[in-house]
């Protein structure tokens, strides 16, 4: 029976049901990948967590809170350090908040220190972190374009969607609120710090090494004192974002004035709600003070809602944004040459063979991917292509859309439109070309499962479409060598180390998605057929009572339980063998994203072609794992999903591709003529 067949009864597509039909198993993903975490990592998390518990105990219970310091020598404390902050004034009105939450009781005193430790903890672990990182990733782009969306994640998702992973893997208490403060508070700090770095003035740092100041003493005498005042507001809003956490980890038993909040306000005690709230207030005002930039004396309220309001944007608050106009210039990239239309060209026969290959059959008498999720031996009947849900199912899809893609991306060359999209340059041709080679590769690797039927053998759409795939590449590969791109910034030279950590990192990623799982089979009563046949041959020869009972204990330890699922890796040799094909990709292109990184190995336009082979290679690793989740998307019954394997290894792939596509920034085609607009089209015309 036809998968189709069996799906005539699901929802339609109007029907808001249908959404239950094909779910995303990103949850079980997490949920896989965190209970393996802790079971394996134990050792990772204690030892992450032993600075904050160390720190805690030195700075909260050894100190402020111990029982030898009396309140008034901690209050001596703050006048001594607003004074050499910031003024006398500021230290004596600081003290004087700080003994006003003394004298609210001895109550409100404990969880004021124990606060104050706290956020002390916080900020002085980002700045350990976040000032490195910022200068770090101010003077190498590549560290930047990988550090950017992860502070955005970190700003974007809400405190309550990571506060149970905290809670998994540290517990509850001090150590896991001060955790999550920092992943809160860190991001403004890394910004500013970059920002403060970026802005310093070119001239400046060309006279410093003119003068033959080596790039250390450039950061220390001349990038740092430049960049100390975004650095410091980084600091103050670092410290604003930590305060306006503390109510947040008390719903985790963080302690300090949030846990005194929270109780008042659950228990409808008023006096305790406002003490304790007036208590946050002026311990708030204290730090944002003495962490101020000096003639920054706007109140509390108004800044707190300036940091909310530019979270994303810390920029904003530096008032150093300046319009500077620039005399236009007209530039005009250079013409299409023959050879590169002979590239594009090729690959757009390859294109089109790749297209006609999709929408001839990929399998037949049987399912290879339906196969999988069946309860029962499939008996499917005819030919299937690379879109049906018999045949390719998302492998043909992909290797449809990307093949659609590659002509789309010849189309300028052969037109002779030297000012295509960039999306539809040379390395976006060598990408789609990739694809569709991948995705006919994995499709054709793919082991049927013992239910894809007796009958089951794979069609020659998919051999014609990785033919032609092979034609786009070869295709894609002479327009990528031929086209004449240049670095839009010379001397960029140097180890880039930002992309190697991110290749390394990826390297692990990958190793992970190849031994993770790849089938997740939580449904109970479903085995395979040589399991089953084992359960009935053994139940058929059991005749006397005892042979029962020995093989009721052979057919229990055969079969699964309810609670238990059945897991295939990557590796299995009963699953379907994708990881094969996707690690044997993500091999040559981490290696040739690390080669890209070494100045001596690729110098020049050598680079930008490695990085975009690499990028490419990345593209193709990345469809086979993400066709295999989006066909069993389509396909699969509830309880059974692709595993976190998948999941790891596209985002292994997805770390390649973003860290060598931020590279292509700096590389633009070549540019002969900046003058009037007229002149150069006749001259282009002319060219041509």
């Amino acid at each position: 029976m036809s998968l189709a067949l069996i799906a005539q009864n699901a929802p339609g597509v109007t029907d808001n049901e249908v959404l239950d039909e094909y779910t995303i198993p990103f949850g079980n993903w997490i949920d896989e990948a965190t209970q393996w975490a802790n079971t394996h990592l134990a050792w990772l998390f204690d030892a992450i967590a032993w600075p904050f518990n160390f720190l805690l105990d030195v700075v909260v219970d050894n100190f402020l809170a111990a029982d030898w310091m009396p309140w008034f020598v901690v209050v001596a404390l703050i006048v001594l350090v607003g004074a050499l902050t910031r003024n006398v004034r500021v230290g004596l009105v600081s003290g004087a908040a700080i003994a006003v939450c003394g004298l609210l009781g001895n109550d409100f005193w404990m969880p004021t220190v124990e606060t104050i430790g706290m956020v002390i903890v916080a900020v002085a672990v980002c700045a350990l972190i976040g000032i490195p990182l910022g200068v770090l990733s101010g003077r190498v782009d590549s560290v930047w374009n990988s550090v950017r969306p992860v502070l955005d994640g970190m700003q974007v998702v809400h405190p309550f969607v990571y506060l149970l992973p905290v809670i998994f893997f540290f517990g509850i208490g001090r150590t896991p609120g001060v955790l999550v403060t920092m992943v809160f508070a860190l991001p403004p700090l890394v910004r500013l710090t970059n920002l403060g770095i970026r802005q310093v003035p070119e001239d400046v740092l060309e006279a410093s090494r003119a003068y033959g100041a080596p790039e250390r003493r450039v950061l220390r005498d001349v990038q740092l004192p430049l960049a100390r005042p975004a650095i410091m507001t980084g600091l103050n809003q670092c410290l604003l974002m930590a305060i306006s956490m503390v109510g947040i980890i008390a719903l985790i038993a963080g302690g300090g004035l949030g846990q005194m909040v929270l109780r008042g306000v659950q228990t409808l005690n008023v006096p305790l709600a406002a003490s304790a709230g007036l208590a946050l207030y002026l311990v708030a005002v204290v730090l944002d003070r003495l962490s101020q930039r000096e003639g920054d004396n706007d109140n509390l309220a108004a800044r707190i809602a300036r940091a909310w309001q530019n979270r994303k944007t810390p920029e904003n608050l530096l008032h150093l944004v300046e319009e500077v106009e620039e005399e236009e210039i007209q530039s005009f990239p250079e013409p299409i040459r023959a050879p590169e239309r002979t590239g594009a060209l090729v690959a757009a026969v390859g294109a089109v063979l790749a297209i006609v290959g999709v929408f001839l059959p990929w399998g037949s008498d049987g399912s290879a991917v339906g196969g999988y999720p069946a309860e029962r031996e499939l008996d499917l009947v005819g030919t299937f292509n690379g879109l049906s849900a018999d045949g390719g199912s998302w492998f043909g899809m992909l290797a449809f859309f990307a093949a659609v893609f590659v002509l789309l991306a010849a189309i300028g060359p052969l037109m002779r439109r030297a000012d295509w999209p960039r999306a539809l340059g040379p390395e976006g041709l060598m990408a789609a070309a990739a694809t569709v080679f991948a995705s006919s590769l994995g499709y054709l690797v793919l082991q049927p499962s013992a239910f894809s039927g007796e009958d089951f053998s794979k069609g020659v759409g998919v051999l014609v479409a990785l033919g032609a795939a092979v034609v786009a590449l070869v295709g894609s590969a002479i327009a990528l060598r031929v086209a004449p791109y240049r670095a839009r910034r010379v001397g960029y030279g140097g180890i880039r180390m930002g992309q190697l950590v991110a290749v390394f990192v990826a390297a692990v990623l990958a190793l992970g998605g190849l031994f993770g799982s790849w089938v997740f089979d939580e449904r109970s009563g479903v085995l395979p057929p040589d399991v089953q046949a084992q359960i009935d041959e053994l139940l058929a020869n059991a005749e006397t009572d005892a042979e029962k009972a020995s093989a009721a204990v052979e057919v229990a330890s055969l079969s699964r339980s309810d609670g238990d699922a059945r897991v295939l890796t990557g590796t299995d040799p009963d699953g379907p063998l994708l990881a094969w094909p996707y690690i044997a990709l993500m091999a040559v292109s981490l290696l040739v994203g690390a080669l890209a990184c070494f100045p001596r190995i690729a110098s020049g336009r050598r680079r930008w072609m490695l990085n975009a082979l690499a990028f490419a290679l990345a593209w193709g690793a990345f469809s086979i794992p993400m066709a295999w989740i989006l066909s069993l998307v389509r396909i699969s019954p509830p309880r059974y999903y692709s595993g976190a394997g998948t999941f790891v290894a596209c985002v292994a792939s997805a770390l390649v591709i973003g860290t060598t596509a931020a590279t292509f920034a700096n590389w633009a085609r070549r540019v002969r003529w900046t003058q009037s607009a007229e002149e150069a089209y006749d001259q282009l015309s002319e060219a041509a």
